[in-house]
């Protein structure tokens, strides 16, 4: 298992420097790094052997995303982090759209309305 991205840039994305906090994000970068393998083993060998910014990106924001989940305060913000997150996973479709799928496939999953039955039927 390769992480995707490391607990200093997870900490400058959440603009936090104490490292009371390094053990939780170090088990989200791993669970969230676990995420994206699982989507893309689909289509390559996982784990990366090398990572491209894109998906050092993505990672990054998966795990900000869950960070503040854990910590978000009421249904609103727990909305807008939901949201955020799946616009991040929407990204790593693009992704593995522009650099996995065949033509045909790439037509269907640029219609966000038909992304989830793009993935159901995986």
């Amino acid at each position: 298992m390769t992480d995707y991205c490391t607990t200093a840039q997870v900490k400058t994305a959440l603009d936090i420097s104490e490292s009371d906090w390094d053990t939780e994000i170090a088990a989200i970068i791993t669970k969230e790094s676990a995420v994206i393998d699982n989507r893309l083993s689909v289509y390559t060998s996982t784990p990366l052997t090398s990572t491209p910014q894109l998906i050092q990106d993505i990672c990054i924001e998966l795990c900000r995303c869950e960070f503040r989940f854990r910590r978000a305060p009421d249904t609103d913000a727990l909305n807008v982090l939901r949201a955020l997150k799946k616009e991040t996973l929407n990204d790593l479709q693009d992704y593995i759209t522009t650099n996995y799928l065949s033509e045909a496939a790439v037509v269907i999953a640029e219609d966000r309305d038909d992304y989830d039955t793009l993935e159901s039927n995986k």
